[in-house]
């Protein structure tokens, strides 16, 4: 009996889903929030040898893979147009993030002795894991405090390890006035919590800089993701911040299909780049579809 109850659910769940869609009543719904603690670190790097580079890179890469545990993703991407290098990578601690820095040291060491310079390296998390991870980190890292958020992760780290094939958004803000634009910040993250194909989404802060983190499933994600929050950022961007920088990442056939979202108001003025990934993989699970479950508050 309880086989056919489940039998019988699957298709309710998809006819459910199929209304929703054409009704347009998808967005009246949100799935379950969660405190959004993921821990990552975000080198850029200028590239003179890419043979070399792209050969450390898979190294990299095989030896996050082989020691995963607590890695909710490690890949690499770059950015050909400017030969730039950017490794894209999360940990769900900074326990599990020192054991991976001290495993990659050596390859990193190669990396700088010829084939790439650093050009910045970013790390967002919670305050307590940034405080935890500050003495094995370069001494010209940027930390950046979590500040709001929220993730859809069914599991943060340990499920089925596949390639790295989520899309993310990384826009970079200098805040002129904090009591006018953390109510806006505010009511951004709520417009995003509507979005179907969101995975996580954040607010980290750095004294007056201000970075969003987002990832979101595939290109249309990310599109319906910029056309949602349009005017609430057009509102930020009015006074309380300016816009620094921005930069998308993803396959590249999904990059080419969100081209024209970028290029479009108010962020068609920042200085984007489009970084492709090359090789990575994912262990997060998360819900990312249309079926939702009630709504909760911010953890």
């Amino acid at each position: 009996m309880r086989r056919q109850q489940v039998g019988l659910r699957l298709p309710f769940l998809v006819a459910t889903t199929a209304a929703l869609r054409v009704s347009g009543l998808e967005n009246a719904v949100v799935r379950d929030r969660k405190p959004f603690g993921l821990l990552t670190i975000q080198p850029v790097y200028t590239v003179q040898d890419w043979t070399a580079a792209r050969r450390l890179m898979d190294e990299y890469v095989d030896s996050a893979r082989s020691n995963s545990d607590g890695a909710s993703y490690c890949g690499w991407q770059w950015c050909e147009s400017q030969d730039k290098l950017f490794i894209s990578e999360a940990y769900n601690s900074a326990g599990t993030a020192k054991a991976h820095l001290a495993r990659v040291a050596p390859i990193v060491e190669r990396l700088l002795a010829g084939p790439a310079t650093l050009d910045r390296m970013e790390v967002h998390g919670p305050s307590a894991e940034l405080d935890a991870l500050r003495s094995d980190l370069p001494g010209s890292a940027v930390l950046y405090a979590a500040h709001s958020g929220f993730s859809f992760f069914s599991k943060q780290t340990g499920g089925l390890r596949t390639a790295q094939t989520f899309c993310s958004i990384k826009p970079t803000f200098s805040v002129l006035d904090w009591p006018a634009a953390e109510p806006l910040m505010a009511e951004l993250l709520e417009a995003v919590a509507v979005e179907p194909g969101c995975i996580y989404c954040g607010w980290s802060r750095n004294g007056d800089t201000l970075s969003l983190r987002s990832a979101h499933s595939n290109a249309a994600a990310i599109e319906e993701h910029l056309a949602n929050i349009r005017p609430v950022l057009s509102r930020l961007l009015e006074a309380p911040t300016a816009l620094e920088r921005v930069a998308l990442h993803g396959p590249a056939m999904q990059l080419e299909r969100c081209r024209d979202a970028l290029s479009s108001p108010p962020l068609d003025g920042a200085d984007a780049l489009r970084f492709v990934t090359r090789g990575g993989f994912q262990r997060f699970e998360a819900w990312s579809s249309y079926v939702a479950q009630p709504r909760v508050g911010f953890g």
